[in-house]
Order: C-alpha cells, then structure tokens, then sequence
C-alpha cells in the first residue's frame, strides 16, 4: 500500500484535476430574514470506479499502463492526467519490479538507448539536485530513490537533465526532459 502522503497528494492532485473540468457555479440568491445569501452548487465528476482502458491491476499497488507512444516528459505527465492518473511514481523496489515486469513484455519500442528507459514522475527542475514527486515530495519520501550506477548525470556536471525515468533492468535514471520515450501512468487504488 503506498504511504499515506502519496496517497494524499494523488486525490489532492486528482481533485485539482477534476477541479479545473468543474461545471461553472449555479449562483442563487435567497431571501431570508431579510438578509441575501449567495450558495455556490457545483457538480463534480467523479473518477472512474475502474481503471481506465489498457491499465494492468498490480495487487497492493495500483493500475498501470505503459505508453509506448514516445513523448516529452512534460507531453507525457498530461497524457496522464487526462487519463485521470498521474506519471507513475515508484514507492518501493517490488513496485520497480513490476514496472520493469510490463516494461520487459515490450522488447522493441524504439531505436536507441531510449528503448530502455520509460518517464515515471519525478523532477527537479525547480533546483538541480533536489529531486521532487510531480506532487512536489522528496523523492527520499516515497520509499524508493535509488539511482542506477552512474545517476543522476547531472550531479557530474553534465546539465539539463531534469526528468525522471526508470530502466529496464537498474533503476532510477535522469534525463533531458524533451527526449521523445515511452512512459508509465498510475492510477491510485483508494
């Protein structure tokens, strides 16, 4: 189960999300006492009750997809959204695991070192080196921080590279946050 802060900052993202679709305010004035009050209505739709389509149920976990049509990262964080997820965000190595389990069913993505790695939700584009959830968390706080040998590359001088992914095989990577690579969206069980 994944900590209670992720868990928050997912509905509270979800609801700022679904705030942005709402239905404009029905304003009303009533007359009462001799005093007039105004009551905002407004209708929210609800998350589905399912995940959505293409979405792999991972016990414990949550819902996930693989996107295997290549996108920035930033392309990718609102391909999610609309999906009503958000870019995976790893909690724990066994959900690196899994990821790398649905990663490894899709061999051939495309060309290049990119085929081997996929975005998931993390950053640090506000200051270089302090990496964030897409929810705005340490990415200490989530369980699971573990760079692969050699990551994060900027923190060796190289710079621009202020996206998150995952590997195939290792774990946590940082890349340029315009390259075009496959991506994993979450879908929170609650």
């Amino acid at each position: 189960m994944k900590p209670v802060s992720s868990r928050f900052h997912s509905a509270k993202y979800q609801l700022s999300e679904t705030s942005k679709k709402l239905d404009p305010p029905n304003k009303t004035l009533v007359k009462g006492g001799g005093e007039k009050s105004a009551h905002n209505f407004h209708f929210i739709k609800a998350p589905p009750s399912k995940a959505s389509p293409n979405y792999e149920f991972i016990p414990g976990m949550g819902y996930y997809k693989l996107h295997t049509t290549t996108k920035s990262w930033l392309d990718a964080r609102n391909i999610c959204a609309e999906e009503g997820a958000h870019l995976a965000i790893i909690n724990s190595e066994k959900e690196l695991r899994a990821l790398q389990g649905i990663f490894q069913l899709h061999p051939k993505i495309r060309d290049g070192w990119e085929n081997n790695v996929a975005y998931i939700g993390f950053h640090d584009l506000f200051t270089e080196g302090q990496y964030v959830t897409i929810f705005g968390d340490p990415l200490a706080s989530t369980g699971y921080s573990t760079f692969a040998s050699g990551q994060p590359t900027d923190k060796n001088g190289s710079t621009g590279e202020d996206c998150g992914c995952m590997d195939r095989l290792t774990g946590l990577h940082d890349v340029g946050c315009n390259q075009l690579m496959p991506f994993f969206c979450e879908q929170e069980i609650f």
